[in-house]
């Protein structure tokens, strides 16, 4: 599962609006799924309707429009009016009183799925007033804010609400008068079982503890390195499709090659059979080193399990702000307890520790960002009795512990490697207080990521 990002192919999230000809919509014809026409004169509804700027518990199918609709997203169709007089007339219509903001793809996608479902054939569309007010979507495209009915008299806006395929919106003249009713349908659980974790998840910029398992895509899973990953959807409108993807909140950077393998055997461990994915939002991307985009999210086991929060603890990843709200995440992370696997003890050859130290040049260097025994930097050296100081974020002069792992000084800090930063700088001193040279001449060591491993011999 090692492959170099850039020589993946990252297919982004489409964007909702690139939908608007091709997820499903109405024909000329009747269709199977067109539900039987009323035989009622009059439509009504459990909120109601507005007419002419007031709202009514009926509407005459008389003083409607015929159309025919062409669905784009939860909130937004194509009519078609079918009349004689204006036939064949299209327009964009944003549905009254609703939003698809807000909403996670998922259910985005089976929101366009189920109005599809329900709309073939004749439809009726009412306006609130005449002359009906302009919308005007992100993209620029113009249209009017419009009610709409299927064929048996079913409010479109009650039933995306009651199916958790919509929510309320004050977002055109007069819809405050559904909102209260509005409220009070929206679906609030739909019956799936529901994944929790310690952190959660952000989803449209809204932390939320517990999250339905259908708004999450079912996937499998390439992992790439411990946050970034290439799925292969399996259901929704992106069924099929791959995408690259990197967790929210967290990064590899820094982490050491060691504990990046941990992370893919845990990866591995919990996602071999598949898993769930959660995006963060339908418009939230992280530009990644090659100049590539990947959506930002949440991956979960099949089980629920959070895989974020199981690599933060073996050091797999650590906390980065990479956007869209991860702010919110950020504190939460940060107090997940980390304990990494011991990284392997480098090979001397069987050297044993005499304790005879004579070297005065330094030519054993390690730095080790996260030690075993209290998971804070240690730094080693074959020269015995130096004073270690390191520049970084901030400035500290290390306790040395004495010869340890066959080498004379064992300097232990009060942090871990990571928490000095980049572009640090070690110095060496002896008791009195002059500088220690290395075998090379120079008087520093210059860690470029404090989170990294670096060790040499000269």
């Amino acid at each position: 599962m090692k492959y170099p990002i850039k020589t993946l192919q990252i297919i982004l999230v489409p964007l909702l609006s690139l939908f608007l000809f091709s997820c499903g919509g109405g024909s000329s014809d009747d269709s199977s799924n067109d539900n039987t026409e009323s035989s009622s004169s009059s439509f009504s509804s459990m909120c109601g309707s507005i007419v002419d700027t007031k709202l009514v518990s009926d509407v005459d199918i008389d003083s409607l429009e015929k159309v025919q609709i062409e669905v784009i997203s939860a909130d937004r169709v194509f009519i078609t009016r079918i009349d004689e007089q204006r036939n064949s007339t299209q327009q964009l219509v944003k549905i009254l009183g609703i939003t698809s903001e807000g909403l996670s793809f998922k259910a985005q996608s089976d929101a366009i799925d189920y109005l599809s479902s329900v709309t073939g054939g004749t439809n009726y569309l009412l306006i609130a007033n005449n002359p009906a007010q302009e919308y005007q979507d992100s993209n620029g495209a113009r249209g009017i804010y419009g009610q709409l009915y299927n064929s048996g008299g079913e409010n479109l806006a009650e039933k995306l609400l009651e199916n958790g395929f919509a929510l309320p919106e004050v977002n055109g003249l007069f819809s405050d008068q559904l909102s209260s009713c509005y409220n009070s349908l929206e679906d609030t659980d739909d019956g799936s079982p529901r994944f929790s974790s310690t952190c959660g998840a952000v989803v449209s910029n809204n932390l939320l503890s517990s999250i339905s398992r259908s708004e999450f895509e079912l996937v499998d899973v390439t992992a790439v390195s411990s946050d970034f990953f290439v799925l292969d959807i399996k259901e929704g409108l992106d069924e099929g499709r791959q995408l690259g993807v990197k967790l929210h909140g967290v990064t590899s950077n820094g982490v050491s090659s060691f504990l990046i393998e941990q992370g893919l055997a845990k990866i591995t461990e919990l996602l071999s059979d598949g898993g769930y994915f959660l995006r963060t939002s339908n418009s939230c991307f992280y530009t990644i080193s090659t100049g590539d985009q990947a959506t930002l999210g949440q991956i979960h086991s099949l089980d629920g399990i959070n895989l974020t929060e199981e690599l933060i603890k073996i050091g797999a990843v650590v906390v980065e702000a990479n956007g869209c709200s991860a702010n919110q995440l950020i504190s939460c992370y940060q107090e997940i307890a980390v304990d990494a696997p011991a990284e392997p003890t480098p090979d001397h050859g069987g050297e044993e520790d005499t304790g005879s130290y004579p070297d005065t040049e330094i030519d054993d260097f390690l730095w080790k960002p996260v030690s075993e025994s209290d998971g804070r930097l240690v730094i080693l050296l074959n020269v015995q009795g130096v004073r270690v100081r390191v520049i970084g974020n901030s400035t500290e002069d290390l306790v040395d512990r004495g010869p340890s792992n066959g080498r004379g000084t064992t300097a232990r800090a009060s942090g871990s490697g990571c928490s000095y930063g980049r572009n640090i700088k070690v110095k060496f001193f002896d008791s009195s207080g002059n500088p220690i040279l290395l075998k090379d001449g120079r008087t520093t060591v210059d860690i470029s990521n404090g989170c990294d491993r670096v060790e040499f011999r000269l």
